[in-house]
C-alpha cells in the first residue's frame, strides 16, 4: 500500500510537471498512472475520474495504444464498481479498437512486404541488366581477342611466306648466275 501511495505521487509530479512545459502526451499517460495506482488501491471514484480523463486525452491525441491500456483499466474497473453494462459496453469497445489496430498493422505489414517486393523485383532488374551489359562486353572482348589472334597468326604465315619467297628468288638467282657462267 505504501509503495501504492509512492507512485502516486510520483504520477502526480509527473502531471504537474507535464502540465508546466504543456506536454499533452505526457499529461495522458500521467492521468493513466494515477488511474492504475487509484484502481489498485480499490479508490474506484478517483480511478474512474483519472481513467476519463486519460482516455479523453487519449482520443484528443490519438494515442491508440494508451486508448488501449485506458478501455482495458477501464473495462475492470467498471466491473469492480458492479455496473457490468457498462463494462461489457467498454469490453466492445476496446475488442474493435483491438481490431482496427490489428488490422492497421496488418496492412502496414503488408504495405511494407509489397514494397520490399518490388524493391527486390527492381534489384533482380537492375542485377539482369547489368549481367547482360557484362554478357555483352565479356563477348565483346572474346571477338576482339579472336581478331588479335587471328592477325597475329595471319602475319606469322606471311612472315613465313615471305621468307620462303625470299629464300626461293635467291636460290632461283643463285642458280640463274650458274646456268649463265656455264654457258
Amino acid at each position: 500500500l505504501n509503495r501504492l501511495d509512492d507512485a502516486i505521487q510520483i504520477f502526480e509530479l509527473a502531471l504537474h510537471l507535464s502540465d508546466s512545459i504543456q506536454d499533452k502526451n505526457g499529461i495522458a499517460y500521467a492521468l493513466r498512472g494515477l488511474g492504475q495506482a487509484h484502481l489498485k488501491k480499490k479508490q474506484l471514484d478517483k480511478a474512474e475520474y483519472y481513467e476519463n480523463k486519460a482516455l479523453a486525452m487519449a482520443k484528443t491525441l490519438g494515442i491508440v495504444k494508451l486508448e488501449l491500456n485506458v478501455r482495458n483499466d477501464r473495462h475492470a474497473m467498471l466491473a469492480a464498481l458492479g455496473k457490468y453494462k457498462n463494462a461489457y459496453g467498454e469490453l466492445r469497445i476496446l475488442n474493435d479498437l483491438q481490431d482496427s489496430v490489428f488490422n492497421g498493422e496488418r496492412r502496414e505489414k503488408i504495405k511494407q512486404l509489397e514494397m520490399q517486393q518490388e524493391m527486390e523485383h527492381v534489384q533482380q532488374a537492375h542485377y539482369l541488366e547489368a549481367a547482360k551489359t557484362e554478357a555483352a562486353h565479356a563477348q565483346k572482348l572474346q571477338r576482339q581477342k579472336w581478331i588479335r589472334n587471328g592477325m597475329s597468326a595471319a602475319f606469322i604465315v606471311m612472315g613465313f611466306f615471305a621468307v620462303i619467297f625470299f629464300k626461293q628468288r635467291n636460290r632461283i638467282n643463285k642458280e640463274k648466275q650458274i646456268s649463265d657462267r656455264e654457258r
